[in-house]
C-alpha cells in the first residue's frame, strides 16, 4: 500500500442513549402532573362525602322535627275532642229541640180540654213528651170533668195529679173597674200528662 493512504477509523454513534437522557429529562413533569391530578380526584371525592354526610346529617334533623310537630299534633288532638264529637254537640240544640212538642199544638189542644169556667196558669215540658199542667178551676166538678177529657183525648193521656189547693184569683185584667168584693176562692191543680204527638209535628 502507499504511504498516501490514510488508516481508517470507526466512529461509533449511540444514538440510544441521547433518547435515554431526553426521556430521563421529561419523566419527572409527567409524575408530578400524574400525582397531581390523583390528589386532585381524591380531594374531590372526599370533599363530595363529606358534604354528602353534612346533607345526611342536616335531613336527618329535619325529620327529627317534623316527626316531633306530628306527635305533638296527634297528642293535641287526643286531647280534644273528635270531629264527630264536635259535629254532635253543634247538632245537640236541634235535637232537643226535635225531641219538644211543638207548644202552639200542645196549648191549642189543651184549651179544647179545659172548661169554660177554668184557665191555665202553667205549662212546662219535660221529657218524653211529658207535660205538666197548673190550672185554676171554679169547683171540682170542673177538675173532674178536665180530668176525664184527657183521659178520653187522643191527644193526652193522664198520669197524676196534685197539688189541690183553694187560692184567690188575681185579677187578669188590670183595666178592668176594681170590684169592693173580695174575689171568690178557686181550686189550682197540677196535672202532668203525656202528649201523643203526631208524625211531623216536632217543634
Amino acid at each position: 500500500m502507499s504511504a498516501g493512504v490514510q488508516k481508517l477509523q470507526s466512529i461509533e454513534i449511540n444514538l440510544l442513549q441521547m433518547r435515554h437522557e431526553e426521556q430521563a429529562g421529561t419523566s419527572p413533569i409527567l409524575r408530578y402532573v400524574f400525582l397531581t391530578a390523583i390528589v386532585v380526584v381524591i380531594g374531590g371525592m372526599g370533599w363530595m362525602y363529606t358534604s354528602a354526610k353534612s346533607e345526611i346529617k342536616n335531613t336527618n334533623k329535619a325529620l327529627e322535627q317534623v316527626n316531633l310537630q306530628i306527635k305533638e299534633s296527634q297528642t293535641k288532638i287526643a286531647s280534644s275532642p273528635s270531629a264527630g264529637a264536635v259535629a254532635d254537640f253543634v247538632a245537640l240544640p236541634k235535637q232537643l229541640l226535635a225531641s219538644k212538642p211543638l207548644a202552639t199544638d200542645v196549648l191549642d189542644k189543651l184549651s179544647a180540654l179545659m172548661p169554660l169556667t177554668s184557665n191555665l196558669t202553667a205549662l212546662s215540658f219535660g221529657d218524653g213528651n211529658k207535660v205538666k199542667v197548673t190550672g185554676n178551676f171554679a169547683t171540682s166538678e170542673d177538675i173532674i170533668t178536665f180530668m176525664q177529657a184527657t183521659k178520653a183525648s187522643s191527644s193526652f193521656t193522664l198520669i197524676s195529679t196534685s197539688g189541690m189547693n183553694k187560692v184567690i184569683a188575681a185579677q187578669e185584667d188590670k183595666n178592668a173597674p176594681v170590684v169592693t168584693d173580695p174575689p171568690l176562692p178557686v181550686i189550682q191543680a197540677t196535672f202532668e200528662l203525656q202528649y201523643k204527638s203526631e208524625p211531623n209535628k216536632k217543634g
